[in-house]
């Protein structure tokens, strides 16, 4: 019996540091710090692997992804994530090419609320949700997040969105945290040439006023 009380202040200890360990964990994903990897793209995993499991009835959605991009052109991204009843939020995005190599140029525009793991050579980057950015005890959302992406150039055909989000319930464990992903493909496209430009107009404008002088002219009665 005295051997097994010896034993209870030990076991004791172990489960109090697994607790505050678990604390750590949910509180360093809280504050953005996530490990990179975590967008659903091909051979990452999710924020599943730390928080819940399922989908709620909330939506998530990336905005302002062109269907067609120019090589080297500047597009505004943002992210839209929102969940009834829930009321902390985070999210965490890459983009990549048909080799799972980083495509174009991620900036962070928002450095209260977002942040960029900047990856060395053509490993992916990944932006994210800071502490701030986390929105805590905003209900239900929508919440978003903003930042630039930079189309590649030259171009490298066929990029990918791949995007994770959190509406979590701020309990400030893992559990009761719903997760949300999304993706969205988009190619290299033409730049569309005016039909007209400015020089264009002038010219037809002036041959239009032209002609129409020349008609009146030719219509019009000889004089003696």
């Amino acid at each position: 019996m005295r051997s097994c009380a010896r034993f209870r202040p030990a076991l004791l200890v172990l489960a109090i540091l697994g607790l505050l360990a678990a604390s750590a964990t949910a509180e360093t994903n809280s504050s953005g710090s996530a490990p990179d990897g975590r967008t659903g793209a091909p051979g990452e995993g999710l924020c599943t692997d730390c928080h819940g499991s399922s989908a709620g009835n909330g939506s998530f959605d990336l905005l302002g992804v062109p269907t067609l991009y120019q090589a080297g052109e500047t597009y505004s991204i943002t992210v839209r994530l929102q969940d009834p009843g829930q009321q902390r939020w985070g999210f965490e995005l890459t983009v990549i090419d048909g080799d799972s190599d980083a495509a174009g140029t991620i900036a962070v525009t928002d450095a209260v609320n977002t942040q960029l793991s900047d990856n060395a050579g053509t490993n992916p980057d990944y932006v994210k949700h800071t502490s701030t950015g986390t929105y805590n005890g905003t209900p239900d959302g929508p919440v978003t997040w903003q930042f630039d992406w930079t189309a590649p150039d030259p171009a490298v055909g066929e990029v990918t969105f791949y995007a994770a989000g959190n509406a979590a319930n701020g309990n400030g464990s893992t559990s009761g945290d719903f997760i949300y992903t999304t993706s969205k493909s988009l190619t290299e496209g033409e730049i569309a040439v005016p039909l007209f430009g400015d020089t264009g107009l002038l010219i037809l404008l002036t041959l239009l006023i032209g002609g129409g002088m020349w008609v009146l002219i030719r219509r019009s009665p000889a004089t003696a």
